[in-house]
């Protein structure tokens, strides 16, 4: 073969002999075997710094973010721009509910008071489940009444409800932890999404890593801005079940 020609004959070769399929060619009548080059996904190309940067903004509701992003679509990344656009929109369907907030709320001011009360007590001597019985006896013998801790097996209580927040409210010991808790509720919450954005960072690099199709369901995200505004106003409404003057 002449070199010039053989030349053109390796042009025309697929450049990745991998990515060559044979298909059955249904417009010959004669079922000819051809091989066909296809050009295979693009493997998403990114840092885990940036796709943790990328993911913040999403929770943050940047509004710059789909400019920022639309370099992938033209740089043979669009698997990785429409997973981004994908979190997005699931992003602005999360909308949370007041039962919500304020399960979220008193679940973080509980677990804060629980804390406090066991380092009172001395860490070293008294287990968090000790602290809460500590605790939670006080409130008791303040409001006269039998409180039972919403979602647990045996309690009555199954939602936080407009009673069991009147109940737990009318205890001056629990309004007073509870004004501390709100103090460092943003860095509770801040904690709270820096840990659900760096899990939801690994799970997407790991996918990456592992050279399979680029498709998986994300189940929850970080709170969104808004929801986080929500929820501290959902627990400043709660102090209004209190009939106490807490400085």
């Amino acid at each position: 073969m002449p070199y010039v020609q053989y030349l053109y004959y390796q042009q025309k070769l697929p450049q990745n002999f991998e990515q060559v399929r044979h298909h059955e060619d249904p417009i010959s009548a004669q079922g000819t075997r051809r091989s066909i080059a296809e050009q295979q996904d693009v493997v998403p190309q990114i840092k885990s710094e940036a796709l943790q940067g990328y993911i913040m903004m999403i929770v943050n509701e940047d509004e710059t973010f789909l400019d920022k992003i639309t370099n992938l679509k033209y740089s043979n990344q669009t698997t990785l721009f429409n997973l981004l656009d994908g979190l997005v929109h699931k992003q602005k369907c999360q909308q949370k509910s007041r039962e919500e907030l304020v399960k979220y709320c008193l679940r973080k001011a509980l677990k804060f008071i629980f804390k406090r009360v066991q380092e009172k007590y001395d860490k070293t001597k008294t287990n968090l489940k000790s602290a809460q019985r500590i605790f939670m006896n006080i409130v008791e013998k303040e409001t006269s009444a039998i409180i039972m801790l919403p979602f647990r097996k045996n309690s009555i209580n199954k939602t936080m409800n407009s009673d069991f927040l009147k109940q737990i409210f009318s205890s001056k010991t629990f309004v007073t932890y509870y004004k501390e808790f709100l103090n460092s509720l943003e860095q509770e919450i801040q904690k709270d999404s820096n840990k659900k954005i760096a899990i939801l960072c690994n799970k997407i690099m790991n996918h990456i890593q592992d050279g399979k199709n680029f498709e998986f369901d994300i189940k929850r995200l970080p709170w969104s801005r808004s929801n986080v505004e929500k929820v501290k106003q959902a627990a400043q409404e709660m102090l209004l079940y209190s009939n106490f003057e807490i400085q």
